[in-house]
């Protein structure tokens, strides 16, 4: 279903069901494909059937995105790419008989190839356990399951960014190639307002900060740090010792 089209110089944005309009764009003619699918049937969008995301098993959601990865590589550019945003999927006891993961991007580095692609890198992604615990309230994330069996506890699960390459008709150039003739002129990162004194940091970095812990007895254990029971406070510009039963720890700034 194609909804609405808007152009200007140089582009054309489509507003419709992907698997539709791509049946309408001109081969070797995307120069960038960048996409998140439905995650097989994690998420369900609708209830409509042209819904890539409203499937009843891996198999069916495959057989639906096989499409849409074929009419992909017709469409884009001989040496271009393709990225798609995945992650893996978790088993769920209920549907699976046991807890675990679904490795859903070697599903679709797979799928990928079949169709034509060469499969090029792989970006990970960093997510915080924290996070998805509080929106999944995962078994091998839960406090309780550290407690009660610390074997089925698991890291964060990651996203992805896999990059999929377009065969070229002939060697490795790519048929619109991206030049670059002076290279790199400016990085990520680069030196600018947010430098900071390298030698400053680490001078900073060999002093050691005092600060009060209210956690008492057990903080030497359960932080591992160095206790004292001694701590600075500063009171008409001058520095005095004192001695507390209050413990306290060292960090490094």
């Amino acid at each position: 279903m194609l909804i609405g089209v808007e152009q200007g110089q140089n582009w054309t944005m489509y507003n419709g069901d992907c698997c539709i309009v791509l049946r309408g764009l001109e081969e070797s003619s995307i120069d960038l494909v960048i996409h998140s699918p439905p995650f097989s049937s994690l998420y369900i969008y609708s209830d409509s059937e042209n819904d890539m995301g409203n499937c009843s098993s891996d198999e069916e959601f495959f057989e639906h995105y096989k499409y849409c990865i074929k009419e992909l590589l017709r469409v884009t550019v001989p040496g271009r790419v393709c990225v798609v945003h995945c992650k893996d999927l978790p088993k769920y006891a209920n549907v699976y008989g046991t807890t675990g993961l679904i490795d859903f991007p070697g599903a679709c580095i797979q799928e990928f190839e079949d169709a034509g692609w060469v499969y090029h890198s792989r970006v990970t992604i960093w997510k915080c356990p924290v996070v998805e615990r509080e929106r999944t309230n995962n078994n091998g994330l839960l406090h309780k399951t550290v407690k009660r069996d610390t074997s089925q506890v698991r890291q964060g699960m990651a996203d992805y960014l896999l990059v999929f390459r377009k065969p070229p008709a002939s060697g490795l150039m790519s048929e619109k190639s991206v030049t670059r003739k002076r290279g790199f002129d400016r990085y990520i990162g680069e030196a600018g307002k947010a430098t900071i004194s390298i030698r400053r940091l680490t001078a900073a970095s060999r002093r050691p900060k005092i600060r009060q812990s209210t956690f008492g007895e057990d903080t030497r254990s359960r932080f591992g740090g160095t206790c004292a029971k001694q701590m600075y406070s500063t009171s008409n510009s001058r520095r005095q010792k004192t001695t507390k039963s209050t413990f306290a720890r060292y960090s490094s700034i």
